[in-house]
């Protein structure tokens, strides 16, 4: 086994055993770098690239148009510095699980458990898993309901003629179909169910770079996990039905909780800010402000901008989405797009924009009905009250509670699937059996959360106020 040691990075050269040779699989001979790619992180130092096919992927227009998303969105709005990409991410998870596949090397090479397609598969998912992401990231889907990046990934995947070529490099006719299935959790085969879970689960990789990345950028220190030992004591075994599962050694739990607990501070603290949400829901209503015109036919002053944006509302009902308008609506064309609209006739585009682009943070009221919300939106009393829909945002924390860890019995969504753990009498058992702190932590999470209205101005919450007293008298007398 070959081993570099650089800065405190180790490179293992997995591929150099003859259980089943590279050249068998890629069609290019040459295929293997003579020198190693690196690209410098700040997160994990060198991030090693040993495939010409991987490399190329990175240098697609796809890949690089992630440059131009935010991994945060609006977040940089409160935390200055959180300025940091998608590219950087999807090189970060790609990282991790070359260290993975480097850690586990001798043991993958004795059992038998991944062969050098699954390793290529594990690899290519994890650098593509996010170039389906619209612009602002996760706020494109609450824009656009039916649309899922994790989907929209597996779609690109598969129509787009740059990545297309360089994925069929790849002596195996099913590569890109298996990588769609891996990537949209949609796998049967059992060993691409195990890729899935080490890129989609209650750990994975995507979610070890995110919280440690986004601790860095925006400078907190609840993030601070420690990836390289969670990596580890990872294993893969079979179970009593003899199918393959991850496992976590009993003397990673400590990195386990605080994984955990850092990933609910991350949102309480950070991710679900008020002001980041009080600055979100401005983004929601400029778009729905713009769909509205669109559909009454509004004359815009500049309508060639909303060209590629007026596929996506039509094509979301069908379920089929233009990839080559969707790729071109990154975070540069959003806010081109609102720079201009603020010099729109209409006046409530114009004061969303404006908020936008100004910093024009919502403020909030603390609501705790029980009952429909809907009265809300009815019964607007005055002429200029017709458009205050506009101007507030119901956050509803049965739609937007964040759970940190849960241990759901439906074995088959990994996102729910508990953390097991080898404990030290040797058994296979839920995390909360062997961690008293997340036991704990499970019962705790079960508290509600009160629902917040943001609304613009003081205006707009006299309004609020003034509905919400009515429905509480009406509720009173009945």
């Amino acid at each position: 086994m070959k081993i570099n040691h650089d800065d405190n990075n180790y490179y293992y050269d997995f591929f150099d055993y003859k259980e089943e040779t590279l050249s068998n699989i890629l069609r290019n001979k040459d295929n293997k770098i003579l020198k190693k790619e690196v690209f410098n992180d700040p997160i994990y130092g060198y991030i090693y690239f040993d495939y010409s096919f991987l490399k190329e992927l990175i240098n697609t227009e796809v890949f690089q148009r992630l440059r131009r998303i935010r991994q945060l969105s609006c977040v940089n709005i409160v935390f200055g510095s959180s300025e940091h990409s998608r590219f950087m991410h999807s090189l970060g998870v790609y990282e991790l699980s070359r260290r993975f596949l480097e850690n586990n090397h001798e043991l993958f090479k004795e059992e038998r458990i991944f062969g050098t397609y699954e390793k290529l598969l594990l690899m290519t998912a994890a650098l593509l898993h996010d170039i389906g992401h619209g612009f602002y990231s996760h706020i494109f889907e609450n824009i656009f309901p039916n649309i899922n990046h994790v989907e929209m990934s597996a779609k690109i995947i598969q129509n787009n003629v740059e990545i297309t070529s360089i994925l069929n490099k790849i002596e195996n006719e099913r590569f890109q179909k298996d990588l769609a299935d891996i990537i949209s959790k949609k796998s049967k085969n059992y060993k691409f169910k195990i890729i899935e879970e080490i890129l989609s689960s209650q750990l994975d990789f995507d979610r070890l770079d995110y919280l440690k990345r986004d601790a860095f950028f925006t400078g907190v220190s609840y993030g601070h996990i420690e990836t390289d030992r969670l990596i580890r004591n990872i294993s893969i075994e079979q179970n009593n039905q003899k199918k393959l599962q991850i496992v976590h050694k009993y003397s990673g739990i400590k990195s386990i909780e605080n994984y955990i607990i850092s990933r609910y501070h991350m949102y309480e603290q950070v991710y679900n800010h008020r002001k980041i949400i009080g600055y979100s829901v401005i983004i929601e209503k400029i778009f729905e402000r713009i769909f509205d015109l669109i559909e009454k036919k509004y004359d815009f002053n500049f309508g060639n901008i909303l060209n590629h944006l007026k596929t996506i509302p039509k094509d979301i009902y069908s379920k089929e989405v233009n990839i080559n308008n969707y790729l071109k609506l990154d975070d540069f064309y959003a806010n081109s797009l609102i720079i201009h609209l603020q010099e729109e006739n209409d006046e409530i585009l114009s004061n969303l924009c404006k908020d936008f682009l100004n910093r024009k943070i919502w403020n909030f009221l603390d609501y705790n009905s029980e009952k429909d919300d809907n009265f809300l939106h009815e019964n607007k009393i005055e002429e200029k009250e017709k458009n205050y829909n506009y101007y507030f945002f119901l956050d509803d924390p049965k739609k937007s509670h964040f759970i940190a860890y849960q241990e759901n019995q439906d074995t088959k969504n990994q996102d729910t699937k508990c953390i097991s753990i080898r404990s030290a009498d040797n058994q296979i058992k839920h995390l909360s059996e062997e961690s008293f702190i997340i036991k704990c932590f499970l019962d705790e999470q079960k508290n509600k959360q009160n629902k917040k209205i943001f609304y613009r101005n003081d205006e707009i919450k006299k309004f609020l106020n003034k509905k919400i007293m009515i429905k509480s008298k009406i509720n009173n007398e009945k």
